[in-house]
């Protein structure tokens, strides 16, 4: 049985594809021991990105069963769940089991202030943009057109229609599989409706950016921080059915829930993290390099600690079924391979028959005289460019050495350093990319490279905030 068109279907849809796996995830972080102490805008933006990630794996399992059950079961289910989950998680706080709410994380209407004002222009803008169908560029014939194909290929027979239908159809599944949970809510392939579940990752990815600002930095940098990001490239991307803003969403629950893990030692957040991780590689083919770039600051720094202190045991309580949690994003990386051999697809950019016969690697080491100095003059003026990006990338790279001289140790310490060498290492990696393109080197960076800084912008202004106006944590 489909939904009807019209008004009352679009508020269906939302239900389904938005309400459903927030309150699902939001259960779900509860329940693996985000406690309240942790706040509510981490804990709905963790939710939104986990319980969609969750989900989109039953969704999944769901279509190569052949669609046993109507659609609308799926988020019903998560729904149920996710209350049950919510409602033992109650009883773990009733219990004292979690810790109670500091002062600092108890809803402050300054704190609360910017991100729900932009969160309610990002909402006009999504219906704004909903009164239009999904019929042009990467978010028609890249992510809804695979979305369609996966929903509607019977006995999920996808090779006819991922070779004709969709363009680059090695891409992850992550925001076709949102898409599919539309469609299957819905009984039926939508045409704008499905661009909710995705759009509703920029609300999420705002508040985990509240959260995380608020907590390291003064609420006055952190609101203004907050309001210059949402004035960039940020808001005419987050309408669409593009994956950038989800790939952005995911790399800050990242970097947010690992700094979290460093600054407390509470396990729950290597757990999230690695959920994280595995809604990167998910998400697309970006985020496999992202992780590593996210992971590795971290890895170091444990490192550093241990050979510091000379304590070899587990740091930030390190257990083998911590450990465990690894499993999500090596499962990841396992799914997206494996479907792409399954149906013998292949990344344009990594295909040595495009190129003839040349990898990337082997591209970016002999094209790096001919492109390298293109692209350092691209990002270069990208970088003095107010429009796309509000300068929060060179403010960063200016107030970071400038916090390191300042206040020393106290400043390595902090959340500085890690998002430094971040948001350094992605865009040092995507600029290599462009060296090694084998289109023309001048329109792929014109396409995509504004875009593609979305990735790590989010880390740019924590690590920003965090370096100009810096408080106490609370632990």
């Amino acid at each position: 049985m489909a939904f009807p068109e019209g008004l009352v279907g679009y508020a269906l849809v939302a239900l389904c594809s938005v309400l459903a796996p927030a309150l699902f995830g939001f259960g779900l972080v509860r329940w693996l021991g985000l406690g309240r102490a942790h706040g509510l805008r981490l804990a709905w933006g963790l939710g939104y990105l986990v319980g969609h990630y969750v989900l989109s794996q039953v969704t999944l399992l769901w279509l190569v069963a052949h669609q046993p059950l109507p659609g609308v079961l799926l988020p019903i289910a998560a729904a149920i769940v996710g209350a049950l989950l919510l409602r033992r998680a109650h009883r773990q706080d009733a219990s004292g089991t979690v810790s109670a709410p500091t002062r600092r994380n108890r809803s402050q209407w300054h704190v609360w202030l910017p991100v729900v004002l932009v969160s309610c222009a990002l909402v006009h803008a999504f219906l704004t943009t909903n009164i239009t169908p999904v019929r042009f560029s990467d978010e028609a014939v890249n992510w809804a057109s695979k979305a369609k194909v996966l929903y509607t290929a019977e006995g999920f027979k996808l090779g006819t229609g991922l070779a004709f239908f969709v363009d680059h159809p090695d891409y992850p599944l992550f925001n076709p599989l949102a898409q599919v949970l539309a469609f299957a809510s819905a009984g039926r392939v939508l045409h704008f409706e499905n661009r909710l579940p995705v759009q509703f990752f920029a609300v999420a990815l705002l508040l985990m950016l509240s959260a995380g600002t608020t907590r390291r930095a003064h609420p006055l940098v952190a609101g203004l921080a907050l309001l210059a990001f949402a004035g960039t490239n940020f808001m005419w991307l987050a309408p669409t059915a593009y994956a950038d803003i989800m790939l952005a969403c995911a790399t800050l629950a990242a970097a947010e829930t690992l700094l979290r893990w460093r600054e407390t030692g509470e396990r729950v957040f290597l757990g999230l993290a690695c959920l994280a991780f595995g809604a990167m590689i998910s998400t697309k083919n970006e985020g496999l390099v992202l992780a590593i770039v996210v992971a590795a600051p971290f890895v170091l720094d444990v490192f550093i600690t241990r050979v510091r202190t000379g304590e070899w045991a587990a740091v930030g309580g390190l257990r083998l079924r911590s450990m465990l949690w690894i499993l999500v994003p090596v499962a990841a990386v396992l799914l997206h391979r494996g479907m792409n051999s399954w149906f013998s697809l292949q990344n344009e950019l990594t295909n040595p028959a495009l190129a003839q016969g040349r990898g990337l690697m082997a591209r970016i080491g002999s094209q790096l005289v001919s492109h390298g100095e293109p692209v350092l003059a691209y990002y270069g003026r990208m970088l003095v460019d107010p429009a796309p990006h509000r300068l929060l990338p060179l403010l960063f790279l200016v107030v970071a050495p400038l916090a390191w001289l300042t206040r020393g140790r106290a400043w390595l310490a902090g959340a500085g350093p890690l998002m430094l060498l971040t948001f350094v290492g992605a865009t040092s990696g995507y600029m290599l990319v462009f060296v090694g393109t084998i289109f023309d080197v001048t329109w792929h960076l014109e396409v995509a490279a504004d875009r593609i800084m979305q990735h790590v912008l989010p880390t740019a202004v924590l690590g920003l905030t965090a370096s100009a106006w810096p408080r106490a944590i609370e632990r």
